[in-house]
C-alpha cells in the first residue's frame, strides 16, 4: 500500500509558494485535490512513488531534455533551487511535458555529482540514474491550476489550460532528503 503522507491544503500551498519564491516566480492559485480526484492519465503519472523523469520517459516513449528557466544557489543553505521545463523532441518539434520547481539538497550527494545539478543540462532524474543513486518518491499532495500567461508560454499551451501536479520529495538511502519538488504536467 502506498503511504501518501498527505499534507493539508495549507501545507501544499506553502511548499508551492516557497519553492516558487526562491526563483522569483509567481504561481497562479492552486486547488488542492485528493489523489482519487486526479483524472485519467494524470492520475497514472502523478499518483505513484516513482520519479517523474523515468515515468514521463516511459509514458511518452522518448528521452527527456531540460530547459533551465531559472535557478538560485543558496550556499549558506547548501541548496540549489531550479525552475525547469522537461520536454521531448521529435522531428525537431519540442513538446513540454513537465514544469517543475525543485530544491536540491546538495549535501545529500557525492561532490562529483553536484556540478551536474548546477550546470542544468540534464534532467534531475537522469543525473541520479546515471550516478546509480536510488531513491523513492514521497508525494505529499496533489493539485490543479490554470495556466497563467507565463506558464502557458513556457509549456506551449493555451492560457487558462488546466495543469495537474504534485508536491513531492525524493528520499535516498536511510530516508535522506535528496530534493523537494513541485511537479506540474501540462499534458498527459
Amino acid at each position: 500500500m502506498i503511504d501518501w503522507r498527505r499534507a493539508g491544503r495549507d501545507q501544499v500551498e506553502a511548499v508551492v509558494r516557497r519553492l516558487c519564491g526562491y526563483v522569483s516566480m509567481e504561481v497562479p492559485a492552486i486547488h488542492v485535490e485528493p489523489p482519487e480526484q486526479v483524472p485519467g492519465s494524470y492520475h497514472k503519472l502523478l499518483v505513484n512513488n516513482a520519479g517523474m523523469t523515468a515515468t514521463l520517459e516511459a509514458h511518452w516513449g522518448h528521452r527527456l531534455a531540460v530547459d533551465l528557466i531559472a535557478d538560485d544557489l543558496l550556499v549558506k543553505e547548501r541548496s540549489l533551487y531550479r525552475y525547469v521545463a522537461l520536454y521531448t523532441e521529435e522531428d525537431g518539434e519540442r513538446q513540454v511535458v513537465e514544469l517543475a520547481f525543485i530544491r536540491i539538497a546538495l549535501d545529500a550527494f557525492p561532490p562529483l555529482v553536484r556540478p551536474e545539478f548546477i550546470e542544468g543540462v540534464r534532467p534531475f532524474g537522469d543525473i541520479l540514474a546515471r550516478a546509480g543513486i536510488t531513491f523513492r518518491a514521497w508525494p505529499s499532495g496533489f493539485f490543479r491550476l490554470e495556466a497563467d500567461e507565463f506558464i502557458a508560454r513556457k509549456a506551449s499551451i493555451a492560457l487558462g489550460a488546466m495543469l495537474y501536479g504534485r508536491v513531492n520529495e525524493l528520499r535516498g538511502e536511510d530516508d535522506v532528503l535528496l530534493c523537494e519538488a513541485v511537479e506540474m504536467l501540462p499534458r498527459a
